[in-house]
C-alpha cells in the first residue's frame, strides 16, 4: 500500500496541476479537470493507491480526496478510481479495452437510463435499483466514481459465507436489474436493441481460454482426494465445456445480466450487524445472457452447502418475487415476460453452473492474500493459485451436492 502525504494547490483558476508522480498521466488530466469543474480557489489532495489481495484483477485502484475552498464554501469530494492495466499480451482469455468501455456504458449511459425509467415509474427512492455515481471524466480506460466507502459502504471479504440478511437483500437488488432489462426492452426500445441485446461479454473463448480452464481443472482435482479426483478426472472437463454455451445464451428469455454478481463486487452498509443497503459496482462482464446465470454464480460464489440446503428455495422465490412486485411499478406482469416457470425450468436445467463456477473461479475468490498472481506477468494459462484450505472444503461439498442431485453420475 502507497499513502500519499497531502498536497496543497492555492489560486486554482485556469488550470489545476496536480503532481504527475502521484497519478498517470492521463488519469492526472482526469483529476484535474474534475476540480476545475468543481471550482475550487485553493485545495488539498491526498491520494492512496491499494491493494485488494485478490479482489480486483484488471485495474489499478486508487481514492483520492479532494479538500478545499470554493467560492461557495469549504468543500469535499471523495472519488474512487478503476485505471485499466497493460496486460493484453498475458490475460488473452478477456479483451480488458472492451471490459472497461462496457463499465465505462454502464455508468455514463446506463445509469441515466435506469434513473430516468424509476423516474417515470415514481418508484420511492428506498425500493431502487442503485448505481454509484460517476464523473463525467469516467472513460474507457479510467472509471472514475464517487467513493461511497467514505459514506461507510464497504465489501464483504471474499472469502466469507455471507448471512441470509445479506443474500435476501442482495437478491433483491439483482431482481431489480433484472427487470429494467426487461422494462427498457418495453419502454427504450430503440436502446435495447442498439445498446443492450448486442452486448457480448468481453470474455474470448480461444485456445488461451481452453489452456486456462484445463489449468483450473488440474487446479480443483489436487484439491480432492484420490477417490473423489478418480471419479471427476473425465467429468470436469465435459462441465467446463458447458460454460461458453451457458454465457452465450442458454435460455429462451435473456435479459442484460451483471456478469461478475458477487460480494466483492457490491458495496455494503450495515448497522448492528443488519444490512439496509447494498449497491451493485464493476460492470466489466457485463453482457447480453440468461437471469439464471447471475442468480447462480451469486449463490455459488458466497454460500456454503449448510446455507443452501437451508435457503435455496426461499432465495429463488424471494428473488422471483422481488422481480414480480419491482415490475409492477412500471404496470408490467411478470409472468408474461418471464414467467416463473420459465425461471424454475432453467434453473434446474442449468445448476451445474454453479459447480463450474467454483471450479473456474474459486481459486480467484480462495487465493491466499500472501500469493494472489500477477495477471500481468504471468500468462492465464500457466498462472499458479495457493488457494486456503476454504477453498477444497466449498470444492468438496459443492461435488457431493451436485452428486446428491443427480447432476454429477460417478
Amino acid at each position: 500500500m502507497e499513502v500519499e502525504q497531502p498536497v496543497v494547490y492555492d489560486e486554482v483558476k485556469d488550470k489545476a496541476v496536480v503532481d504527475s508522480k502521484l497519478l498517470p498521466p492521463k488519469l492526472n488530466n482526469s483529476i484535474n479537470k474534475i476540480i476545475i469543474k468543481e471550482g475550487y480557489n485553493s485545495y488539498e489532495l491526498e491520494h492512496k493507491q491499494f491493494c485488494t489481495k485478490g479482489g480486483s484483477y484488471l485495474g489499478d485502484l486508487y481514492e483520492i480526496d479532494v479538500k478545499g475552498v470554493t467560492k461557495e464554501g469549504v468543500k469535499e469530494i471523495n472519488i474512487f478510481v478503476k485505471n485499466i492495466v497493460q496486460n493484453e499480451e498475458n490475460l488473452k482469455i478477456l479483451s480488458i479495452p472492451n471490459a472497461y468501455k462496457t463499465e465505462m456504458f454502464a455508468y455514463k449511459e446506463l445509469y441515466k437510463v435506469f434513473n430516468e425509467l424509476q423516474d417515470e415509474a415514481a418508484i420511492p427512492l428506498q425500493d431502487r435499483y442503485k448505481m454509484v455515481k460517476s464523473f463525467e471524466e469516467c472513460n474507457s480506460e479510467a472509471i472514475i466514481l464517487e467513493n461511497v466507502a467514505r459514506k461507510g459502504y464497504k465489501t464483504v471479504h471474499r472469502m466469507d459465507v455471507i448471512s441470509l440478511n445479506y443474500a435476501e437483500v442482495a437478491l433483491q437488488q439483482l431482481a431489480k436489474f433484472h427487470a429494467l432489462s426487461f422494462v427498457m426492452k418495453e419502454w427504450r426500445p430503440l436502446f435495447f436493441d442498439e445498446n443492450i441485446k448486442t452486448m457480448e461479454i468481453p470474455l474470448i473463448f480461444s485456445e488461451d481460454w481452453q489452456s486456462f480452464t484445463k489449468s483450473m481443472c488440474k487446479l480443483a482435482l489436487n484439491c480432492l482426494d484420490d477417490e473423489m479426483k478418480c471419479k471427476m478426472e473425465s467429468i470436469f472437463p465435459i462441465l467446463l465445456d458447458k460454460y461458453p454455451h451457458y454465457i452465450l445464451g442458454n435460455s429462451n428469455v435473456n435479459c442484460l445480466c451483471h456478469g461478475d454478481f458477487r460480494p466483492n463486487n457490491i458495496m455494503m452498509k450495515e448497522i448492528n450487524g443488519v444490512v439496509i443497503d447494498l449497491i451493485p459496482i464493476d460492470y466489466q462482464l457485463m453482457h447480453y445472457g440468461s437471469p439464471v446465470n447471475d442468480f447462480i454464480y451469486f449463490i455459488y460464489s458466497c454460500t456454503d452447502r449448510t446455507m443452501r440446503n437451508q435457503h435455496f428455495q426461499h432465495l429463488k422465490d424471494l428473488y422471483y418475487s422481488s422481480m414480480e412486485r419491482f415490475l409492477e411499478y412500471f404496470d408490467m406482469d411478470a409472468a408474461t415476460v418471464y414467467s416463473k416457470a420459465d425461471f424454475e425450468k432453467v434453473l434446474k436445467e442449468t445448476l451445474d453452473f454453479g459447480l463450474i463456477i467454483v471450479i473456474i473461479f474459486g481459486p480467484f475468490l480462495f487465493v491466499n492474500e500472501d500469493d494472489v498472481p500477477d495477471v500481468s506477468k504471468d500468462s492465464m494459462a500457466t498462472v499458479s493459485f495457493k488457494t486456503d484450505d476454504k477453498y477444497k472444503d466449498r470444492l468438496r461439498e459443492t461435488i457431493e451436492e451436485f452428486i446428491e442431485w443427480g447432476y454429477i453420475q460417478c
